[in-house]
């Protein structure tokens, strides 16, 4: 995914910008939208903050009772551009770094958020999805949707658990 927008021709009061990424553009095979990126960015310094929002929709499975269901998402984000490396600092102003912590970088006057979008949606995809916290899920004998019907078996499993 490449999203980068030119940071040359910045307003000394920022700007707003909106974009609207194609489905098919980021290669995450669960979403089943346009996803819809909004954001400001004004430079700080010798960075460049932007703050926004990432806004899509995910097909996913139920990992109970498997049913196909839609999940809606919208996601704030807030980055910091760091000017190209290259110039000096001082001891004073020098801090550690978090292993854990990325830096971005503005490349040839250029910010770009595709790769922290992609990571974004990415770890926001639920590991077990749930249609919902009720959810029954499965008889673990017959296969039967307990959501939608009882089996004799979940009758013999609630009368064993009494």
């Amino acid at each position: 995914m490449d999203v980068r927008i030119n940071v040359g021709s910045l307003p000394q009061n920022g700007s707003k910008v909106e974009i609207r990424l194609k489905k098919g553009d980021s290669s995450i095979r669960e979403i089943i939208s346009d996803a819809l990126v909004s954001f400001d960015v004004y430079k700080s310094g010798n960075s460049y903050d932007v703050e926004g929002f990432i806004e899509y929709d995910l097909s996913l499975i139920c990992s109970r009772c498997l049913k196909e269901i839609t999940q809606h998402e919208k996601r704030n984000f807030r980055l910091e551009f760091k000017e190209e490396p290259g110039y000096t600092v001082d001891d004073k102003s020098a801090r550690e770094t978090d292993e854990a912590e990325v830096e971005y970088i503005v490349e040839n006057n250029c910010i770009n958020l595709g790769p922290f979008l992609r990571d974004e949606i990415l770890l926001y995809i639920p590991l077990k999805p749930l249609c919902s916290e009720e959810c029954m899920g499965l008889c673990s004998i017959c296969g039967a949707n307990l959501n939608n019907t009882t089996c004799e078996h979940s009758k013999t499993k609630q009368e064993s658990l009494t």
